[in-house]
């Protein structure tokens, strides 16, 4: 057998495509990651942020999430309330005053940051308040195009550009499912049990 290739056969020193620098050059840049997001934030959009939200399918995913005061801050933290058994969930579903059914969505801004938006869902009976029609409503506009949104008067409002053509269209995750990027989003904000401290404090433990 002789050096020469057949037409069949690749001659690996001339080959002159590096594949790894051919993936979705713009998706990486904007994670500044190799494609693959590593962290993001659970958080409405600031009022000074232009968003869009992904796709209803795709990128939307309801969970039970409970809300408690960071210390040293008026700010307040989402956790994921995942009981560890179904009793255990049930039972923290009623220890937990600020527990809420929600919508997480994905956001992008348009400087191409990405967020978890907990949108909370309206139950009961009666008719939703205005802040739930209101989210609706807002989150909707926002798969349409970008939109900045603000809290007034219990209730969203919300604008969209003079000039939408100005943005760029957002790049949302093509590599991870909407439930992996959840995972990395609540890996260190999950409540398993009743020993954690957010549950304690609600008891009147700690």
């Amino acid at each position: 057998m002789n050096d020469t290739t057949t037409n069949n056969e690749i001659d690996e020193s001339n080959n002159v495509i590096d594949l790894s620098k051919h993936s979705n050059e713009n998706y990486n840049q904007i994670l500044g990651t190799q494609g693959k997001i590593n962290s993001i934030k659970v958080d409405k959009p600031s009022k000074d942020d232009w968003f869009m939200c992904g796709p209803e399918d795709d990128f939307a995913i309801n969970l039970y999430l409970a809300e408690a005061p960071v210390v040293g801050s008026l700010k307040k933290k989402s956790y994921l309330v995942n009981g560890a058994s179904e009793a255990t969930h049930q039972e923290l579903l009623s220890t937990l005053d600020s527990v809420r059914f929600c919508k997480c969505v994905m956001y992008c801004t348009s400087t191409g940051v990405l967020g978890i938006w907990p949108m909370k869902l309206f139950e009961g009976t009666g008719e939703p308040s205005d802040y739930h029609t209101s989210v609706v409503e807002a989150h909707t506009d926002a798969q349409k195009g970008f939109i900045k949104m603000k809290w007034k008067g219990g209730r969203y409002e919300w604008i969209s550009p003079r000039t939408p053509e100005i943005f760029k269209e957002p790049i949302f995750p093509a590599e991870q499912t909407m439930v992996e990027i959840l995972n990395i989003a609540f890996r260190d904000s999950v409540i398993t049990d009743m020993e954690h401290p957010v549950v304690m404090k609600a008891d009147g433990r700690a």
